[in-house]
């Protein structure tokens, strides 16, 4: 049997299945009421009915086509180019004046950072061509904001824990579906099926 012609069939499966439990939960409470003036009873089968319309006009599960190599190097290109505009850090006003961040951070390894932020409006200026960006004649614009954040130890520290309370969950609940799907993934992965 093709995907397609399964999933159809799964589908309209599902959407009699909702249409009978709609009729069911909507008797009546009592004798006077009816099923055919409840709202939501007409509500229930007209989603039964757009599911059995997206069921069998569904196609079936489509392999993706494969990567192209060209791609990798211009995907590669673009996150470096994302990650070099995120590192800016200065907004350029115009008339050669430029919002600076300056921040200063006393790191800490298993304590919490902490530290100032402000922000300057400098004049930018450039030693040479292509030389990088000097600012002087800076005045803050923002009061000192007080930083913290936590330590890196700490984060090491909770990221351990989380694993190992995530492993020991799955080990004692008997779960294995992931480690055996992620196993027969690895093994199908260079195989046509």
């Amino acid at each position: 049997m093709k995907t397609d012609t399964l999933t159809t069939w799964l589908g309209l499966l599902q959407a009699v299945g909702v249409a009978v439990m709609d009729f069911v939960l909507s008797t009546p409470s009592s004798p006077d009421e009816s099923r055919w003036t409840n709202p939501m009873f007409w509500v229930g089968i007209i989603v039964a009915a757009l599911m059995a319309v997206k069921a069998y006009y569904t196609k079936g599960i489509e392999t993706p086509a494969p990567v192209s190599a060209k791609a990798v190097p211009v995907v590669l290109l673009a996150i470096l180019a994302m990650g070099l505009t995120a590192c800016a850090s200065y907004i350029d006003y115009g008339n050669g004046r430029y919002g600076v961040t300056r921040v200063s951070e006393e790191r800490s390894p298993f304590g919490t950072n902490a530290g100032f932020a402000y922000l300057d409006n400098c004049e930018g200026y450039r030693l040479n061509p292509g030389a990088t960006l000097e600012f002087k004649d800076c005045h803050p614009v923002t009061p000192l904001s007080v930083i913290s954040s936590q330590g890196q130890g700490g984060v090491i520290v909770s990221g351990a824990l989380n694993g190992l309370g995530f492993g020991l969950g799955s080990a004692f609940s008997g779960a294995t579906g992931a480690t055996s799907s992620a196993v027969s993934s690895a093994t199908a992965a260079g195989k046509s099926h």
